[in-house]
């Protein structure tokens, strides 16, 4: 009797093709059928015993998977660059204080107090007790010392090791570096000595570039990463995956979650495959092109938090036609931010106007952005270029992979296409981030198509992020190669004034200064977008949109 179709295994496809040839070539086939049963037995429990003994492959209840962007290539915080990094970092390690629910408010972190003197030039931190690192190693004002040691050189701070340090380096770096000195007051107290008084400095500390390291870290081998966080390290594959699991000494309330399994994968469709098939339980960085489709299809929980993606043109003012001004404001006119917002980001968000999101505290509310108008736009490049003969032609990089669009070739078209039909000739080129971050270092490229998420709340998180304080420091946050002293002495002033409404006024400046400089093509501020299964709850960001993994729930 002819079995099911539905129902046929491989073995069975085989053993009807060779029956009708050979009666012994059925009793050879049972025999595999046999051998390959026993096989499988034999490894699932192989497999399980792995489990128990190598920890890489979970229980599915006690495990929370989860799919992310980052590439992982680095676990320590202070190399990192992207929030999507940051988010694959945040459960082991944690900063010396935190942010709080509101834009220019924090919170007590690793440190329990703080005190200010000197009129914020010198900073003392007090420690709290009882909290260990994952190797059983106590948190102390020594340990931290000797964490800054291996960041900034020693207690006296170099700048010049600062470099292998993005973040660092561009919030207290740049011509005339803030950090004077490191040293432990006594086993709870940490003091950090500024050459000048720094009222954002919590805001610099509070980015998870300072997630706190064990000492134990540096090893000859390597970097090993060893914090205070939620979960300790189970295997990293650099490029592929990372487990974790529950750090039994946690000096908070510990999270239910068991293990936490974080898998690196860059191209969009495959978060929302594995996502949609039940392999992981939440995709972070979900594509705007996806959102309705998956919100109609009801599987999924959609999740937003209060970062912003930025979807901007930043030029390259190291030379022609963007080191001139009226090409960069050339620029400004030649695209067209309504539709570009309108096509492209599918209405979710704002429109893009200055550097600074919607969400900061910062954000000037009388700046205006020029409006599209193809025919300045075209008047100012043939200015600049004169009596230039032939083609004009232009680079436009960007990065293949991004936390906002899913075809990002689609804009970079687009944008091709505009300024092509102003006489230029845009040739694009998709790059994967290693290549990309090479590109933005050698400056070789006219136009870069920036699709990012950041945290987009604290003045200091996105002006330090984006702009160097000097020229060739920092050139990869600094796409722009743009330096002008005068936006310098803004900055600093407006970083160095104590009360609330001067600093406001000092970053209208430095605003106003950008947009004159037509430094700054913000196109459009978009929501970042998470899915997750039914059955996840409690999946909750802070005020920068990072995800707290350890606060997630698996229903039954």
């Amino acid at each position: 009797m002819a079995r099911p179709t539905s129902k046929r295994s491989f073995w069975d496809r085989e053993l009807q093709v060779v029956a009708s040839s050979s009666f012994e070539s059925t009793r050879l086939l049972g025999l595999l059928i046999l051998l390959a049963s026993l096989v499988m037995i034999a490894l699932s429990g192989w497999l399980a015993s792995q489990a128990q003994a190598k920890g890489w492959l979970f229980a599915r209840s006690q495990t929370l998977s989860v799919a992310t962007l980052a590439e992982l290539q680095t676990l320590e915080p202070a190399r990192m660059l992207r929030l999507e990094e940051w988010q694959t970092a945040a459960p082991l390690f944690e900063t010396l204080v935190q942010v709080g629910e509101r834009p220019g408010e924090f919170e007590p972190g690793l440190a329990q107090s703080w005190l200010v003197e000197e009129g914020g030039k010198v900073w003392t931190f007090t420690l709290r007790e009882g909290v260990f690192f994952h190797n059983g190693q106590r948190l102390t004002a020594q340990a931290v010392v000797q964490w800054l040691e291996h960041l900034c050189g020693g207690e006296r701070p170099n700048p010049y090791l600062w470099s292998q340090f993005p973040y660092i380096a561009a919030s207290l770096g740049g011509k005339r570096p803030l950090l004077e000195r490191v040293q432990a007051v006594d086993e709870r107290r940490v003091r950090f000595t500024l050459r000048r008084p720094l009222a954002d400095f919590l805001e610099v500390l509070a980015a998870p570039a300072w997630g706190v390291v064990s000492p134990a870290s540096y090893q000859e081998g390597g970097f090993v990463p060893i914090g205070t966080g939620p979960y300790q390290l189970v295997e990293w594959r650099p490029g592929q995956r990372l487990s974790l699991r529950l750090f039994s000494g946690y000096w908070r309330e510990k999270p239910q979650i068991e293990r936490l399994l974080l898998l690196s994968l860059p191209p969009a469709q495959l978060r929302v495959r594995e996502l949609r098939r039940g392999n992981v339980d939440i995709a972070l960085d979900l594509p705007l092109e996806q959102i309705e489709r998956l919100e109609r299809e009801g599987r999924i929980k959609i999740q937003t938090g209060p970062s912003r993606g930025l979807v901007a043109v930043a030029p390259n003012c190291s030379h022609r036609p963007f080191s001139d001004l009226r090409g960069r404001l050339a620029l400004q006119y030649a695209l067209p931010k309504r539709e570009i917002y309108r096509r492209f980001c599918l209405e979710r968000g704002q429109v893009g106007g200055d550097i600074f999101s919607p969400l900061s505290w910062a954000r000037s509310k009388h700046l205006k952005s020029p409006e599209y108008s193809p025919h300045k736009a075209k008047r100012l490049f043939d200015r600049v270029y004169g009596s230039q003969q032939g083609p004009r032609h232009l680079s436009l990089i960007y990065r293949r992979y991004n936390s906002l669009l899913e075809e990002p070739q689609r804009l970079a078209n687009f944008l091709s296409q505009r300024l092509g039909e102003l006489g230029l000739a845009v040739s694009t080129y998709p790059l994967e981030e290693e290549e990309y971050n090479l590109a933005l270092r050698s400056g070789q490229y006219d136009l870069v198509l920036r699709l990012e998420s950041w945290p987009w709340v604290d003045p200091a998180t996105e002006l330090n992020l984006s702009w160097a304080w000097a020229p060739g420091l920092n050139r990869l946050y600094n796409p722009a190669n743009y330096y002008s002293n005068r936006l310098s002495l803004l900055g600093e002033g407006a970083r160095f004034v104590g009360l609330q409404a001067e600093r406001e006024a000092a970053y209208a400046e430095v605003q106003e200064k950008l947009a004159q400089d037509g430094v700054a093509l913000n196109l459009a501020w978009t929501e970042i977008y998470h899915g997750c299964g039914l059955k996840v709850a409690n999946l909750v960001s802070n005020r920068w949109g990072l995800l707290d993994l350890g606060a997630v729930v698996v229903e039954e």
